[in-house]
């Protein structure tokens, strides 16, 4: 081979690049809070508007093409529903959510994602077995987001009280955290210690979580 040459192939579901291997049948971990009017990781932060069109948008900045449907993700708030799973607007968002993520940590050709998500506290206890079953698709996912195509399996989903899912794989050596969550609706406080939440300190609009439940 040419020296100098620009390596951008795939052999064995590997990915090879600039004399770099990486792995991309390796499960990447995906950490998302679902709130009501945004979605948030690890690395980014959307607007959780979901706008189906029947046209091609100007640009490809939020659009998500999805079984033959056209959707423009992000530009204005969805907005409180009765629960996140009456439709599917929010495995829609969870899909945009994944592709930024694997984005920004340069892994757009991933094949196995896990995803750790999480939801309000006042909405834990009621939807994290629901929630879980509507995110979860034995099938590949295959969809184009912002002209890039993705096409993975998801491994793993598990449903988190809202704040833990983003920060538990940030406390690093740290033992004890305390995170404010403010939303439009809502205002979380959760605590977490040796990357474990503790109920007894978890607050939701002033209120004890743990005496309100």
């Amino acid at each position: 081979m040419t020296e100098g040459r620009n390596i951008n192939y795939y052999t064995n579901d590997a990915l090879i690049m600039q004399g770099e291997q990486i792995d991309a049948s390796a499960s990447v971990k995906i950490a998302l809070d679902h709130g009501w009017s945004s979605i948030k990781g690890e690395h980014i932060f959307m607007e959780n508007l979901v706008t189906p069109v029947d046209y091609t948008p100007l640009t490809n900045n939020g659009l998500l093409e999805y079984r033959g449907r056209k959707y423009i993700i992000g530009q204005g708030r969805l907005g409180k529903q009765a629960t996140k799973t009456e439709n599917n607007n929010y495995f829609l968002l969870t899909l945009a959510g994944i592709a930024k993520e694997l984005s920004y940590q340069k892994h757009e050709k991933a094949t196995h994602v896990e995803l750790y998500a999480g939801v309000p506290f006042t909405m834990f206890g009621a939807e994290r077995k629901a929630f879980r079953e509507y995110l979860w698709h034995n099938e590949q996912l295959s969809f184009t987001f912002e002209g890039v195509h993705y096409c993975f399996y998801l491994d793993k989903v598990k449903i988190y009280a809202q704040c833990y899912a983003a920060i538990a794989n940030r406390m690093g050596d740290m033992n004890r955290l305390r995170c404010v969550d403010l939303g439009s609706w809502t205002m979380d406080v959760l605590s977490v210690k040796d990357k474990v939440s503790m109920d007894k300190d978890a607050y939701n609009n002033e209120k004890c979580w743990n005496r309100s439940r």
